[in-house]
């Protein structure tokens, strides 16, 4: 009987075959059925031993490809990966990036090539296991009280890196807990001097962010970052300066398709030592020059630029080699291949904001929810929303989110109605500015109407009753009379001592404005015999309003 590998084979196979083997035995060749028998228990050995190999195999390779999926799993935890993209990542155009901290999701090298002062040993090192930033327990380990230098910035793109071979010129790495970036003093720069990736040249548009700090006080201009085009390394230059006044700008210097030089306007001062982000945009064919610093947008439109786009050499230089240097600490630098969008560039900002060492998150402010005579506003806006939010936009830091729920005519009831028909969150803060009607100037018989819907807007307002009613604005005198004025002031008075904490003194405030004495507001605030001017609402409602919601905490 041939010689049958058991290996593979189960308890049934094994049967048969020992089955076959005795009926061999008792009359081997004797009977042709039995010769037959004995084939059919063969290949039915082989059979299952077959299957049972093909099934071993397929669960050999299924392990197999676990503990790759394994391995690749160990290995993205050791990167500290989490799912989902990076912030900065899903702003299309991206076309190099480097830092200290981790960018692009996919990217699993090292973020910083170190040079320890002590031996000029070098070693790569990563981002923190469940974190972006570089590991900065394992290069405090590695220094052992030495200190170290960047030689290389990774780029994330895997574009171009920027290496700086020069010990004297490479910036030094500060640690900060498990927060760390590169100091540059004088004379310390990167200026990797090939193409920076695909995009070599800027003809269109480009736009390049950056996460630093100024560390000490400089004496004229410097450049911050720029890229330059042609072996003259300054030549069409695009730059993010900062002046001696600690503010930022942007800058293309006149050279070809920069004719005649344009200038951002200056972002507002910067505070030393303080992070800060900055966010350059320019675009030559739009006509369109904006820097974005920590959230303020300073633009301006420049002529038209249309030139042959220029393929030359591409420099680009962080910092600059003179002896009074910029000295700044560096977190992140991203640059796009075009001029990102409004919403864009507010997006980066915050999302770089993220990033700043001891960043924390702002508190969103609650809505603020106007229900009533929009005229309280700025009158010569005509858009209402345009109206209030530059009105609150002028008052409050940090900026109130506003909605305007304007309604036609003055009445209460209309306000009523408004409010009634909108969700209020009870984190949502009410004004209530209505209710200069005429029979509230000639009588009285509706005023007890009046507290009553006011109460009915109360009463619907979530726990907390985060709402302020207006108290209403005298008539000029010259125009409404005393009678009116008396009737006026009875219906105030009313107003405060049935909701003595939810009113908004404007009454009293605009009446005494500018030293009146008459018990009117003066013709200087006043948009006609009904509404402030621009002027009454930015020196009066709007600080009013202000002063209320800050002094309940709203």
């Amino acid at each position: 009987m041939a010689d049958i590998k058991l290996d593979f084979v189960g308890p049934g196979a094994r049967l048969a075959l020992a089955a076959a083997k005795r009926i061999e035995g008792i009359a081997d060749g004797a009977v042709p059925a039995i010769d037959s028998a004995r084939d059919e228990a063969v290949e039915a050995v082989q059979t299952e031993g077959a299957a049972q190999i093909a099934q071993a195999t397929t669960q050999r390779e299924l392990a197999e490809t676990a503990a790759e999926t394994s391995a690749a799993n160990a290995e993205a935890a050791k990167n500290g990966l989490t799912p989902g993209p990076r912030p900065l990542e899903v702003v299309a155009g991206i076309y190099g990036i480097v830092g200290t901290v981790r960018f692009v999701s996919t990217y699993l090298g090292p973020l910083v090539r170190l040079r320890r002062s002590s031996d000029n040993v070098e070693r790569d090192f990563y981002p923190l296991a469940g974190s972006d930033w570089v590991d900065t327990a394992e290069i405090t380990t590695w220094l052992a009280g030495s200190t170290a230098s960047i030689k290389t910035f990774y780029d994330q793109r895997g574009s171009k890196n920027w290496t700086q071979t020069s010990n004297a010129t490479q910036p030094t790495l500060t640690i900060s807990g498990t927060f760390a970036w590169a100091t540059f003093t004088v004379q310390q720069n990167f200026q990797p001097t090939a193409a920076w990736g695909p995009y070599t040249r800027y003809k269109d548009a480009v736009s390049y962010s950056v996460l630093a700090k100024v560390d000490a006080a400089i004496t004229t201009g410097r450049p911050l970052f720029w890229f330059s085009q042609g072996t003259s390394g300054t030549s069409r230059r695009v730059a993010l300066e900062i002046d001696s006044d600690l503010t930022v700008r942007g800058n293309s210097t006149t050279h070809d398709n920069f004719t005649g030089g344009y200038l951002t306007p200056k972002s507002d001062p910067l505070t030393l030592n303080t992070w800060f982000r900055a966010l350059h945009r320019t675009n030559f064919r739009g006509g369109s020059n904006a820097v974005m610093t920590n959230g303020a947008d300073k633009s301006i439109v420049m002529n038209e630029v249309v030139k042959t786009p220029d393929t030359s050499s591409l420099s680009v230089r962080i910092n600059n080699t003179n002896p009074s240097g910029l000295p700044i600490s560096l977190v992140g630098f991203v640059a796009w291949d075009r001029q990102l969008t409004n919403d864009e560039a507010a997006y980066v900002d915050r999302e770089m904001a993220k990033y700043a060492p001891g960043y924390v998150a702002p508190t969103v402010p609650s809505l603020i929810r106007l229900f009533g005579d929009s005229r309280f506003q700025e009158p010569q806006i005509a858009d209402p929303n345009q109206r209030i939010q530059k009105v609150l936009a002028d008052s409050f830091d940090p900026y109130r989110r506003v909605r305007n729920h304007a309604v036609a005519g003055t009445t209460t009831a209309a306000a009523l109605a408004a409010l009634k028909a909108q969700t209020i969150d009870p984190t949502d803060v009410v004004l209530v500015q209505t209710t200069i009607n005429d029979d509230v100037e000639d009588t009285t018989a509706n005023h007890a109407l009046y507290i009553s819907q006011y109460q009915e807007m109360y009463d619907y307002m979530p726990t907390g009753k985060r709402i302020g009613f207006n108290t209403v604005i005298p008539q000029q005198s010259a125009v409404t009379g005393t009678s009116k004025n008396d009737n006026i002031t009875a219906f105030n008075n009313l107003l405060r001592a049935t909701f003595p904490n939810n009113v908004i003194e404007l009454a009293q405030a605009m009446s005494t404005y500018g030293g009146n004495t008459t018990g009117a507001p003066p013709a200087a605030i006043s948009h006609d015999d009904l509404h402030p001017n621009a002027l009454g609402v930015s020196a009066v409602v709007a600080p009013m309003q202000k002063a209320f919601i800050v002094g309940k905490g709203w």
